[in-house]
């Protein structure tokens, strides 16, 4: 069962944890930390999402992922 948990999370990891690794020393050596760091592309869009209203959202989840 370990087994298949490591396997499941390698696959789906990325190659470029340096990414996020390096927002993390950032925050941690500024004098003045940004409340949040995006890190990778998949997150951008996600942080963009959340300054709509909810409904909006809901709308345009609904219409990229149908059922």
């Amino acid at each position: 069962m370990a087994k298949r948990a490591q396997h499941a999370i390698e696959k789906g990891s990325s190659p470029d944890t340096y990414k996020v690794v390096d927002a993390i020393v950032d925050g941690l050596a500024s004098q003045r930390p940004q409340t949040r760091y995006v890190v990778g592309l998949d997150a951008k869009p996600i942080v963009l999402m959340s300054n709509f209203p909810t409904f909006v959202v809901d709308y345009a989840l609904r219409v990229i992922m149908p059922k």
